[in-house]
């Protein structure tokens, strides 16, 4: 996107998750610090051409039920994206949203409404008194799955039967204006409601490993999950009520 190009941001294609660079390239509080200025630089001019974004940028449902749509990348390989969490549709999907971690640093700013999500502490099942079968029935307790992902939208999520459990650590809710961060490894869940309309915008690094985590209710060795295409109409609605928001907010 030409309005893009002056704060370093180039068309290309998303490679954040087929680029592997060096964790010690990226030091997390570095890439926070610099995130932190970058985004609220960036932030204007992007919701200025969000209508553009809408338009001309092919986007997709990621499985965590939010749109999203990549606009380009820095030099050093990092990604810059769009989500969106549109009002009144229906956040679960086959394989989400559940608790994951990131192959990389992830840092989002929060341009439209309120985001929130829970960190959680992740660990091995070790307790083998019960089946894996009836663990998996406990709440907390899942599948810990590898996700790989190919070309055409396409996860491999894979799981050698191991079980953890997942404990809510951190609950956070940020409004517009604030920004997160998620470190590579850490694990977090989603949790905003259908009935809010929310957007962030995301900078992450590069990876620094081949594949992220997921945690499924699940034990089948191999799950293929596809990132489906966003309909003409689904694209519509977000569209008219991000509109609508920056509207009132500039009325």
């Amino acid at each position: 996107m030409k309005a893009l190009e002056k704060f370093g941001v180039h068309t290309g294609e998303d490679l954040q998750h087929q680029q592997i660079a060096s964790v010690e390239a990226f030091p997390f509080e570095a890439h926070t610090q610099r995130a932190e200025v970058f985004l609220a630089q960036i932030s204007a001019t992007v919701l200025a051409n969000v209508q553009e974004i809408f338009a001309s940028t092919k986007g997709k449902w990621n499985p965590g039920g939010f749109m999203v749509f990549p606009l380009g990348l820095l030099e050093d390989g990092s990604s810059l994206r769009f989500h969106v969490w549109p009002q009144g549709m229906e956040r679960k999907t086959d394989q989400g949203p559940n608790p994951h971690n990131h192959a990389l640093h992830l840092s989002s700013r929060i341009v439209i409404g309120q985001y929130s999500d829970v960190i959680l502490d992740v660990k091995p099942i070790t307790d083998e008194s019960e089946s894996k079968t009836e663990a998996l029935k406990r709440s907390d307790v899942y599948g810990l799955y590898s996700t790989h992902r190919t070309p055409g939208g396409k996860d491999i999520l894979r799981t050698d039967g191991t079980l953890v459990q997942a404990i809510p650590r951190l609950p956070r809710e940020l409004r517009e204006g604030q920004t997160h961060h998620i470190e590579v490894g850490e694990y977090h869940l989603s949790t905003i409601p259908k009935e809010l309309l929310a957007a962030t915008l995301v900078l992450d690094t590069p990876s620094f490993r081949e594949s992220s985590d997921l945690l499924l209710k699940s034990l089948e060795p191999e799950i293929l999950r596809v990132r489906r295409n966003l309909e003409e109409t689904q694209i519509r609605t977000a569209m008219d009520q991000v509109a609508e928001h920056l509207k009132q907010g500039n009325a």
